[in-house]
């Protein structure tokens, strides 16, 4: 009798762990892993389309991929320059019968929409079905796009320049006569359509016009807006993301961000292309990138990030505030209403899809 409840208790417990993790009895992967793992050492690459990094930072992904799944595989990387451009292009490529380079792309709204009405796209419920650390409600439009990382937005300061005092404490502070004429912002507007959201349109832009007043500087791209800001040529930079903010306060620049509530935060997506020269791989790099260890590298290499992810810093950075998070669905809007908030400062449309780092 007690032989029979020793080996019913073993089998319980082996049932019970079974559920927690691909992983099983001696660390190896599951049979179906296994199965995707092999594969992928064949095609002996994994090719994705993202967020401009250095060699270096590329060299420790391909080493943390490799370490996590047991593989010698190189990772190419083709940086991102116009989420709207490579949606286009990969269309064209698609249509013309051509295989599609990338076997992992990170997209906008917009261009994962294109993508997914011209059935280009593959699911992803292999990832979803064999690894827990992936939520189901990270995968949108049929799952065949995962959440990738937020664009995360306020202020951001010259930490020498300007005291915690002396900070704005909601959006409308940014209108004060006390910073006219000493702001700076770069062209990418999604923050705004974020916010529309939740204040509507017509607010939104109302206080972009009310900005333009402030005599505010445009400045082309994130990372040189924020450059300036940094170098103390302006104290403080109207709104920027946070992730990129992140990254040059790394490397020394005396920058933080206030956040301003509510927070904007919009979404990228990261989706895997029929067609790919690597299709394994890249189910295995969508699993890798979007899992705690996984994703912890990314943002060390990228300084980009997931709020949902537990690894991510978003996730405790953001803990407690309101959040004008945009909504898929809303951002299909992007293209349409970046044109009025560009009309509203008085400069030229970039494109709601356009991302600079």
């Amino acid at each position: 009798m007690k032989r029979l409840l020793i080996l019913t208790l073993i089998g319980v417990m082996t049932w019970c762990f079974g559920q927690v993790s691909p992983v099983q009895a001696q660390g190896k992967w599951s049979p179906e892993v296994m199965k995707v793992i092999d594969a992928a050492k064949k095609e002996g690459k994994v090719n994705f389309y993202g967020v401009n990094l250095s060699p270096q930072a590329l060299k420790k992904l391909e080493q943390a991929f490799n370490a996590t799944f047991g593989t010698n595989l190189v990772m190419e990387h083709e940086p991102s320059r116009h989420f709207g451009t490579k949606a286009i292009t990969l269309v064209s490529e698609g249509k013309a019968g051509l295989q599609i380079p990338n076997d992992a792309v990170n997209m906008n709204s917009s261009g994962m929409g294109l993508l997914a009405r011209e059935g280009l796209l593959r699911d992803q419920n292999w990832v979803l079905k064999n690894f827990p650390d992936i939520k189901a409600e990270w995968l949108i439009n049929d799952n065949q796009a995962m959440m990738f990382w937020h664009g995360v937005y306020g202020p951001v300061y010259n930490t020498n320049l300007v005291s915690k005092d002396r900070l704005p404490k909601q959006w409308e502070d940014l209108l004060s006569p006390a910073w006219k004429d000493k702001m700076i912002m770069s062209t990418g507007l999604d923050q705004f359509t974020a916010l529309a959201e939740s204040w509507g349109v017509d607010r939104v832009k109302d206080y972009l016009t009310k900005l333009k007043n402030q005599n505010i500087a445009i400045d082309r791209g994130a990372s040189a807006t924020l450059q300036r800001v940094a170098a103390g040529e302006f104290p403080l930079a109207a709104t920027q993301i946070y992730g990129t903010m992140k990254r040059i306060q790394r490397g020394g620049a005396p920058i933080e961000m206030a956040f301003l509530e509510p927070v904007p935060m919009s979404s990228t997506y990261l989706v895997l292309p029929k067609n790919s020269p690597h299709p394994n791989a890249g189910m295995l790099f969508s699993a890798f990138i979007m899992s705690p260890d996984g994703h912890a590298v990314w943002e060390q290499a990228s300084g980009l990030s997931n709020a949902y992810v537990s690894s991510s810093s978003l996730t405790q950075v953001l803990k407690g505030k309101k959040l004008a998070a945009m909504s898929p669905e809303w951002a299909l809007k992007g293209e349409d209403l970046v044109i009025e908030w560009s009309k509203a400062l008085g400069i030229r449309a970039e494109g709601g899809s356009k991302k600079k780092k």
